[in-house]
């Protein structure tokens, strides 16, 4: 929508096709979580939206703290690394796509609020829900559209937010 007003005013004839994902191959997982180990927070993005995950920082720490997680990543241009937690950093590819967001028990989908962010469609948050995962997502932008907080994800903004939603899913 954010994009579609923009647009709009250079030419009235602007149609807005929602993002969708091929729900015949983002599919839940069928073979379980795999018993004693720590449940795994993920993050599927690309070298630009890598950043974001700084603001995670502190949350993931004091999430760690309380519930032995383990945190993986894929997507990011380079090794991301939180002090205090784990995190495996793993090769994004097409090929493995759909089995890197089943093996994640919570997705997370931190943005900024500004126009770039605002302009995203929530692609990531879309594959992770079509999956089963279940997402916590900035407030930011399509996300306010796609995620009714607490119904089918969780909204945050502040890092309080983000801790107080990661705990409720782990």
């Amino acid at each position: 929508d954010f994009l579609a007003a923009f647009a709009r005013r250079y030419n009235p004839s602007v149609l807005t096709i929602p993002t969708c994902v091929d729900t015949d191959k983002f599919t839940p997982r069928t073979n379980g979580r795999g018993g004693a180990a720590p449940l795994v927070v993920g993050w599927i993005g690309s070298p630009t939206t890598a950043p974001y995950l700084s603001m995670l920082a502190g949350p993931l720490r004091n999430v760690h703290a309380a519930t032995p997680i383990q945190v993986k990543v894929s997507g990011a241009a380079s090794d991301v690394a939180f002090e205090g937690v784990p995190v495996t950093n793993v090769p994004w590819s097409l090929a493995d796509e759909v089995s890197l967001f089943n093996t994640c028990d919570v997705g997370v989908y931190p943005l900024t609020d500004d126009e770039w962010s605002r302009g995203k469609c929530g692609f990531k948050a879309i594959q992770f829900m079509a999956c089963g995962v279940p997402v916590v997502a900035s407030a930011v932008g399509e996300n306010l559209e796609i995620i009714e907080d607490g119904v089918n994800g969780f909204l945050a903004t502040t890092s309080d937010e983000w801790e107080a939603k990661l705990r409720r899913l782990l």
